[in-house]
């Protein structure tokens, strides 16, 4: 939920259909590389309930002489008839199936990216693709970088660092129960006009919002306009750092 502040001029909710997680790792250090052999999708798996339906058919067939004449009923042309009797058997299980799924990409600047979805049918992402603790690390990085250039890093603490960019397009985002907080304009929502004047003011709060963050945004009134919703800075730390 955004807006609803006292200085806000409106209030909505936003959910997220699909979207890109892409790590950048440093520009121009190329001694850096994710390993290749390492990366996984993800998967966000649930119990859910199906059933399926099989069926077996039988056919019963007739054939009969009949015909019209002048003088009445003859024998001159035939029909046939046939009927279709079906039996279905169904079965009901309950199976764990991925309900967000990540998929293995890269992004046209090459950098390691995964396509987030949902494969249930529900339109808004929601839950946990990956989790660190059980699922350990989706990928793992080859530093070849000079000994003395890791050496120092350990020493100061100043560490180079990857960012992780959760990325979408415009027509990605839904907006939704969207209220105008001036008391004069709620009475205008009823319109069609109205309603897209709300939905043009909520995308311009959105891309305020993005902008205060530092984040990337283009044409919020342009569908098929790149954003990028989130990120995180990391440190690249190696393991025994923290023994």
């Amino acid at each position: 939920r955004l807006g609803g502040g006292d200085k806000e001029p409106v209030r909505f909710s936003v959910g997220l259909k699909r979207c890109e997680i892409v790590v950048l790792l440093p520009r121009g250090e190329t001694k850096l590389k994710i390993d290749q052999r390492t990366v996984r999708s993800g998967q966000s798996p649930a119990n859910v309930r199906i059933e399926r339906r099989t069926g077996a058919a039988s056919e019963l067939k007739g054939k009969g002489e009949l015909g019209v004449g002048p003088s009445g009923a003859t024998g001159n042309a035939s029909m046939a008839a046939s009927a279709e009797r079906t039996r279905s058997l169904s079965a009901t299980t309950d199976d764990v199936v991925p309900v967000l799924l990540g998929t293995r990409s890269r992004t046209k600047e090459n950098d390691q990216s995964w396509r987030v979805t949902r494969t249930d049918g529900v339109e808004i992402l929601q839950g946990m693709l990956w989790n660190a603790n059980e699922d350990g690390a989706m990928f793992q990085l080859i530093d070849g970088r000079a000994k003395e250039v890791r050496d120092r890093e350990y020493r100061t603490g100043l560490h180079a660092t990857a960012t992780v960019e959760v990325r979408c397009k415009r027509e990605d985002l839904e907006v939704t129960g969207i209220m105008l907080t001036d008391p004069k304009e709620k009475k205008l929502m009823r319109s069609l006009i109205n309603r897209n004047k709300a939905l043009k003011v909520a995308e311009a709060f959105i891309k305020q919002q993005l902008r205060d963050e530092g984040l990337r945004v283009g044409n919020i009134h342009e569908g098929f306009s790149d954003l990028v919703v989130s990120d995180l800075l990391v440190a690249l730390v190696e393991e025994n750092e923290f023994s």
